[in-house]
C-alpha cells in the first residue's frame, strides 16, 4: 500500500506526503526546511495518547496543524505553513538551546516567521497567582498578531482538542475546554469565521464524546460550565445573568442588563472575580437557565 492510500492522522509521513499536495509546488524545498528543523527539535518527544493506544510521535501535531491551515481552511502561502511546523520548536526545546533554534528560524524562514514563532510560545509555567496575568498578557499580544498568526494559534488549538477528545480524561476536558473558550473562542472570532466554526465544532465533538451531552450557547457565545457553575441558580434569576466564559481571574457574565451595577457588585462579590460585560437576549438566557449548568440555590 502507498502513502497516499493510507488515512493515518498519527502518521507522520503520511501527513508530510498530504501537505507538500497542499502547498504550492515551487513552495515545497523551502517548507521542507521548515519541517526538518521541527522534525529534528521534536525528536524523542511523544503526544499525549489514550491509554492502551499507539505512541504518537510529536511532529505529527504541527504537520495536522499545517494540514488543517492549508487543506480545511485553504490557506496555504509559505510563511503560515513554515509557522505551523515551528510553532512549538521553541516552546518544547531545551531552554539552553532556545536562541539558537530561534536563529535557526529566523535563517531558514525569515523574521516574519522568527517573530510569529515566539509570538505564539507561550510562557513557561507559572503559579497561579501570576497565571492569569500571565495568559492575559499572551492572548492581548497574539490578538494584535497579524491574522496569519492568529490562523496558525487557532489550528493548534484545534488540533489539540480533537486529540484531547480522543484521549477521553474527562477532567483534562474541563480544564481545556474551559480554557478554549475563554481564550481561543474569541481570538478565533477576531481571525477568521472558519477558524471560530473549527473550534466550535471541536468542543461540540469533546462535549458528546466526553460529557454525553451538547454545548449550550447564548446568542452565538458558548457557555462553559465552569463559568456557569460560579453562580447560583436563584442568585441567576433573581439578576438576570449567567456566567459565559472565564479567562484567568475574569469572568465573562451574560447579562439581560449590562447597566446593572447592583448585579455587577454581587456577582462580583459572590465570586471574586473580576467581571466583564455582555449583553444576553432574555431569550438566550431562558435557554442557559434550562440547561441547569448553576450552582447550588442559596
Amino acid at each position: 500500500m502507498s502513502l497516499s492510500d493510507k488515512t493515518d492522522p498519527n502518521d507522520a509521513d503520511w501527513q508530510w506526503e498530504r501537505l507538500q499536495g497542499l502547498a504550492a509546488p515551487e513552495d515545497c524545498s523551502q517548507l521542507e526546511a521548515a519541517y526538518r528543523l521541527a522534525q529534528r527539535a521534536h525528536r524523542g518527544q511523544w503526544r499525549k495518547a489514550a491509554a492502551g493506544a499507539p505512541p504518537i510521535p510529536y511532529i505529527v501535531h504541527p504537520l495536522r496543524v499545517a494540514c488543517i491551515v492549508a487543506g480545511e481552511w485553504q490557506q496555504n502561502d509559505l510563511r503560515t505553513l513554515q509557522a505551523c511546523l515551528l510553532h512549538d520548536v521553541l516552546e518544547d526545546c531545551d531552554e539552553s538551546l532556545r536562541m539558537q533554534m530561534a536563529e535557526e528560524i529566523c535563517t531558514l524562514a525569515g523574521k516574519e516567521v522568527h517573530d510569529a514563532v515566539w509570538t505564539l510560545t507561550r510562557p513557561a509555567p507559572a503559579p497561579a497567582e501570576v497565571k492569569a496575568a500571565r495568559d492575559a498578557r499572551y492572548f492581548a499580544e497574539l490578538r494584535h498578531a497579524p491574522q496569519w498568526v492568529r490562523l496558525v494559534k487557532c489550528a493548534d488549538r484545534v488540533d489539540n482538542l480533537r486529540d484531547a477528545c480522543a484521549w477521553g480524561d474527562p477532567a483534562f476536558w474541563k480544564r481545556y475546554s474551559s480554557e478554549t473558550i475563554g481564550w481561543h473562542l474569541y481570538l478565533a472570532r477576531e481571525t477568521a469565521p472558519i477558524a471560530e466554526v473549527a473550534l466550535f465544532g471541536a468542543l461540540v465533538a469533546g462535549e458528546r464524546t466526553i460529557k454525553g451531552r451538547v454545548p449550550v450557547w447564548v446568542d452565538g457565545h458558548l457557555v462553559d460550565p465552569s463559568a456557569a457553575a460560579l453562580i447560583p441558580e436563584d442568585i441567576s434569576r433573581q439578576y438576570q445573568v449567567v456566567g459565559v466564559a472565564l479567562r484567568g481571574d475574569h469572568l465573562v457574565l451574560g447579562m439581560l442588563d449590562p447597566t446593572d451595577k447592583r448585579a455587577v457588585e454581587t456577582i462580583r462579590a459572590l465570586t471574586r472575580r473580576k467581571i466583564e460585560k455582555i449583553h444576553v437576549s432574555a431569550d438566550g438566557l431562558r435557554d442557559a437557565q434550562a440547561a441547569g449548568l448553576y450552582g447550588r440555590a442559596e
